[in-house]
């Protein structure tokens, strides 16, 4: 089973970046966070790709990922998203599989160029089964990680606002040669 996992994460990992490369925009980033690992892609401003693989004792979890972007402030982005995924455990003597799906929103935060956390929060639906027992339910879900991105640099920046609060552009008139009466 592990086998098969890593065959499905590797495969998973081509996929996001071939994905990535064939829109030729953006930047790929490695992402590392407790306790998962994926590689995501910013497809444009707006829209980003991930794949995830995460482990513990005994459970193994695969899950792909799509973001909406969102405009944020400074070196913020706000996102939402939708996550679903594989799971396979083989635990306390109870060997199985099932699946995981679930909204999130979050927010990363570029510490440079290159380097950003993220944290995100979501509501998971999750469903198991094994030969003796199947179950499911909600559980709540935080994350929190760090992407390490490479690539064309700059195409992806945090979003700007419009206009920061506070500062405002005073244009002054020309003189135009006409008296005013």
């Amino acid at each position: 089973m592990k086998y098969k996992t890593f065959k499905i994460l590797i495969f998973s990992l081509l996929a996001v970046n071939i994905a990535g490369n064939c829109s030729g925009e953006g930047e790929t980033a490695i992402s590392l966070g407790y306790p998962y690992v994926g590689v995501k892609h910013n497809l444009s401003r707006s829209v980003s790709l991930e794949g995830r693989y995460a482990a513990g004792s005994g459970i193994n979890v695969f899950a792909g990922r799509v973001y909406w972007n969102s405009a944020g402030r400074g070196r913020d982005i706000l996102f939402t998203g939708l996550e679903l995924g594989g799971i396979s455990f083989n635990t306390y003597d109870i060997k199985g599989s099932g699946f995981e799906g679930g909204i999130f929103g979050g927010l990363e935060h570029f510490i440079s160029d290159r380097i950003s956390l993220l944290g995100d929060f979501y509501p998971v639906f999750i469903a198991l089964k094994s030969d003796d027992y199947r179950g499911s339910g909600i559980e709540f879900v935080v994350n929190f990680g760090f992407n390490f991105y490479f690539g064309e640099t700059g195409k992806n920046k945090p979003p700007q606002s419009a206009k920061p609060a506070g500062k405002r552009t005073i244009k002054k008139n020309k003189p135009t040669g006409k008296k005013k009466r």
